[in-house]
């Protein structure tokens, strides 16, 4: 039971979907980062069945920002400050899995007004083909009558190409948003205030 949210966003991707990804684990933790001013407005969904927009994010978050680090695939993201974090850690033979979540937030329960956010990376084949991945989530979602209600293109700072979804789920709607890291393919899911979701995620960048 402690970790069903996260093996509920990370794995609902292949259910029933008979695809066979594998993974390298990676190491995360947190550094500081220069903070700034936020404001938050709630998240508006609306069904759609193409890809909506291409979004290139701006270089600031706009939260008070503390930093996600993994070292191990070169990456980084900025996350509010105050949140908890439960560091990266094997979930299977074949998966690594990190938590973010927001204060009164934990595993298994989300406070009210609260967030959390799992960061996945899988190996899987073929290499370097986000769209045969994008595709194989869009086949498993489907096949677990889960719908999509909203995809975004996104251009990640370093050309880094990403798509954003929000889904519904058994819980109530969820943010993911799919790219590749190296060799591996990274996704960060979560629920809770998917405004605040999709601006952390826009954040992602290379460790310069």
């Amino acid at each position: 039971m402690k970790r069903l949210f996260l093996f509920f966003l990370a794995n609902l991707i292949f259910i029933g979907a008979g695809c066979s990804p594998s993974i390298t684990p990676g190491q995360a933790e947190p550094v500081s980062a220069e903070p700034v001013t936020a404001t938050q407005v709630p998240v508006t969904l609306e069904p759609v069945t193409q890809p909506i927009s291409t979004d290139t994010p701006a270089p600031m978050p706009a939260f008070d920002a503390s930093t996600y680090r993994d070292e191990s695939d070169n990456f980084e993201f900025d996350y509010p400050s105050g949140w908890s974090l439960d560091p990266s850690s094997q979930i299977g033979p074949r998966g690594a899995q990190a938590l973010l979540t927001s204060p009164g937030t934990t595993v298994e329960t989300l406070a009210e007004g609260g967030s959390r956010l799992a960061i996945t990376t899988y190996l899987w084949d073929p290499k370097h083909d986000l769209e045969a991945y994008i595709a194989q989530h869009k086949l498993a979602w489907s096949a677990s009558g889960f719908t999509i209600l909203s995809e975004e293109q996104w251009t990640l700072a370093g050309d880094r190409r990403a798509a954003a979804y929000i889904i519904t789920t058994p819980e109530e709607p969820s943010f993911f948003m799919l790219t590749t890291i190296g060799d591996d393919y990274l996704v960060l899911s979560g629920n809770g205030d998917l405004n605040l979701l999709s601006e952390i995620a826009k954040t992602l960048r290379p460790i310069q």
